[in-house]
């Protein structure tokens, strides 16, 4: 269902760029898309890197451009190259997030797209994370960040957590949460000499869009949402294009929803009244029950 949502949005014969498909490419080269794709391995690296893992490594398809850092066009040759980009779960892993959108508008034809699927914090390991801030992203931006802070290590490893086992979720799911690494193993990650693929930033949905919407305003990005939309599961959609025009969208509305999706909700709040009303009164005719039959059976009365 989602894959078929946000390929309705591309021209399967429109020059696309797809980024970090890994093993779960949306538009593959075998189904016809006309495509590129850009990882920072090698289609034989990328297998070696997932080959212990329970992933189907024979959908990894060969990558076009290898990335080390330099800018998109550099590596590609040019700009204003491709009807369509899409990137999914990419955008949370990005040291600068900005210089990565950036990126994608320089090789992006004037009336092309990004497709953007985005983890939603609140069901998914990222969940005790605070959403990641303006202030955050404009300054790594300004300190051109090649790799992920020491900050953004930590974060990520002292509060990757797992509910029944899982990392991800849904709304509806209720269980035990569990954090994944110990502090000291934590330690070991931020003194690790490789690159550290974490997630460098986390998002509610509407948490994204005023980020997005303000480094519009502020003139950081050339672009403007055009779609908007939740998945039932763990995650959400934005698709975004070139312009030169302000943000529609209300700031404080927006404001005001990123606050909302933090709030407990208010029907789950009501239903556990009701049930913690129903509980105490059962609770205490039961404990009742059992103190008149420990009576009877004492002989006392």
């Amino acid at each position: 269902m989602k894959t078929k949502r946000l390929l309705s949005f591309i021209d399967k014969a429109g020059c696309g760029l797809e980024i970090g498909p890994s093993y779960h490419p949306l538009a593959p080269k075998k189904l016809g898309y006309n495509v590129r794709t850009l990882d920072y391995l090698s289609q034989s690296d990328l297998i070696e890197k997932y080959a212990r893992l329970s992933v189907p490594v024979s959908e990894i398809e060969p990558v076009d451009f290898i990335w080390a850092g330099e800018p998109y066009s550099e590596l590609m040759g040019g700009h204003s190259l491709f009807d369509w980009i899409i990137a999914s779960h990419v955008i949370e892993h990005t040291p600068d997030l900005v210089g990565f959108l950036k990126n994608c508008s320089s090789v992006l034809k004037e009336d092309g797209i990004i497709v953007l699927v985005v983890p939603d914090k609140r069901y998914c390991f990222d969940h005790f994370r605070p959403p990641s801030s303006i202030a955050q992203i404009i300054d790594a931006h300004h300190a051109h960040l090649k790799c992920p802070s020491l900050g953004m290590i930590a974060d990520f490893y002292l509060n990757k957590v797992q509910l029944n086992g899982s990392t991800i979720w849904n709304r509806l799911t209720r269980g035990t949460f569990q954090f994944q690494h110990t502090t000291e193993e934590t330690k070991v990650e931020m003194v690790r000499p490789e690159y550290s693929d974490v997630h460098a930033w986390s998002f509610t949905p509407h948490s994204f869009r005023l980020v997005i919407n303000d480094l519009i305003s502020l003139g950081y990005l050339d672009l403007e949402e055009v779609h908007f939309s939740i998945s039932s599961s763990f995650e959400f959609f934005v698709i975004l294009r070139k312009s030169k025009s302000p943000p529609p969208n209300s700031r404080l509305l927006l404001a005001k929803k990123a606050e909302s999706e933090l709030s407990r909700p208010l029907m789950l709040t009501i239903v556990e009244l009701l049930g913690a009303l129903i509980y105490m009164p059962l609770s205490f005719a039961y404990r009742l029950s059992k103190r008149g039959l420990k009576t009877r059976r004492s002989g006392t009365y």
